[in-house]
């Protein structure tokens, strides 16, 4: 019987794999509230897998701005946060994979009252992307991450724009 070699399993998975997501949530009610969003970038990555990470970052503030989306340009505390946590190593000789995870929350007052006169507060989430799994060649591994972070921003882009308009 004839061995299957790591190589080739990660060849045939990129062909057939090439992006598994896990899990989504919006919350309909909190992207409603959205008015400004910072774009935090979170990376461990391989120099050989990702060339410019500052990319995917400037990409998701690129689709946020053009869906009418006010994007903050310092930290903010009123802001939501889109965070953007991306892990990438070498997966095999000429190839890489990555595994992102997103997610749009707000430092939030409760509505529990306060301890010793301040206000509690936490973070709300609106929206979570937990887990998405990319392999691919290096050559084309960022544009391919581009496109993910792209599709992703704009899926979360238009839940932000129904949700305030009411749809």
């Amino acid at each position: 019987m004839k061995r299957v070699r790591p190589a080739a399993l990660a060849i045939l998975a990129s062909l057939l794999l090439p992006q598994m997501a896990q899990a989504q949530l919006f919350d309909a009610d909190q992207l409603a509230k959205v008015e400004e969003v910072e774009v935090v970038f979170v990376y461990e990555i391989r120099p050989a897998c990702l060339l410019s990470p500052g990319d995917l970052k400037d990409e998701a503030e690129w689709v946020l701005r053009n869906s009418g989306i006010a994007v903050a340009d310092h930290a903010s505390q009123i802001a939501h946060k889109l965070q953007i946590n991306v892990v990438a190593e070498r997966a095999y000789t000429q190839g890489c994979a990555a595994s992102i995870s997103t997610q749009l929350v707000r430092l939030d007052t409760l509505d529990s009252g306060s301890v010793d006169s301040v206000k509690e507060s936490a973070f709300v989430l609106a929206y979570q992307n937990r887990l998405s799994l990319h392999i691919g060649p290096e050559p084309g591994f960022t544009p391919q991450l581009r496109i993910f972070i792209n599709q992703s921003v704009t899926a979360l882009a238009n839940k932000i724009v129904e949700a305030r308009t009411g749809r």
